[in-house]
């Protein structure tokens, strides 16, 4: 009884430090409006291209740092970190083999990053101790831009309004670029399935060239008669069960 006390109290305890840091961090995030991202590739349809692209659509700078580039998306690129005039308030990198990550922290600390973001299993113990030694938080294996969609869409969105901010939002920035599809010969089981284990309301529906041939909801599933082929016991009828 008393150890399982205890544990029931570690959990609450880690459960309010985790709320703390998601909370510390929405309020630093809300301050940071200068991104360097470093790494960036051009293919457009690459996660960091596609990044930059949703920055730009929520009225971010974004300060590309691209060797041997001179613009980027009609932005200036840098070949490094250090070039950069003035301050950057969050450093985002997407690593490459030939990347010195622990030289990167110590340009991101001289340019008074308030964050640095990397990808997931990069930071490596000397680019913690270097951030610690210097205060700066970092963030590992998550989204940045979700997490500014997700606190500040429609801060943004306002300001858009309101005639603050004139950029226009591409569908580009914030559409799904990899859809989870079905095709027309497909069973119903196999639709329904995608949709509950993606949480989905539609899928594409393609053909066998992945060309867009319509949409099925998750709505028109349920619309279809029950079927012990593929309904669910826990949902089924109970004259389906008898069966």
């Amino acid at each position: 009884m008393q150890e399982s006390l205890a544990t029931r109290q570690t959990g609450h305890l880690k459960s309010m430090h985790g709320d703390l840091l998601k909370r510390q961090r929405k309020a630093l995030l809300e301050k940071c409006r200068r991104i360097a991202v470093v790494g960036a590739s051009a293919d457009p349809d690459s996660s960091s291209y596609l990044s930059i692209e949703k920055f730009l659509g929520l009225g971010l700078e974004v300060v590309p740092i691209f060797a041997g580039r001179q613009d980027f998306l009609g932005l200036v690129c840098y070949d490094h970190l250090r070039d950069v005039p003035g301050a950057v308030d969050i450093v985002q990198v997407y690593s490459r083999a030939a990347m010195d990550l622990a030289a990167l922290a110590h340009e991101a600390v001289e340019k008074g990053a308030k964050l640095l973001w990397l990808e997931e299993g990069h930071a490596g113990p000397e680019i913690k101790k270097i951030l610690a030694a210097s205060g700066v938080p970092l963030v590992e294996g998550e989204s940045l831009e979700k997490e500014y969609i997700k606190h500040f869409l429609f801060v943004f969105a306002e300001r858009r309004l309101s005639g603050t901010e004139r950029r226009p939002v591409k569908v580009r920035e914030f559409m799904t670029v990899r859809p989870v599809t079905v095709k027309p010969s497909d069973a119903i089981k196999e639709a329904l399935d995608k949709i509950e284990k993606g949480k989905f309301r539609h899928l594409p529906v393609v053909d066998g060239d992945g060309k867009l041939v319509g949409i099925i909801s998750d709505r028109d599933i349920r619309l279809i008669h029950p079927s012990p082929l593929f309904v669910r016991p826990e949902h089924a009828p109970a004259q389906l069960l008898m069966i």
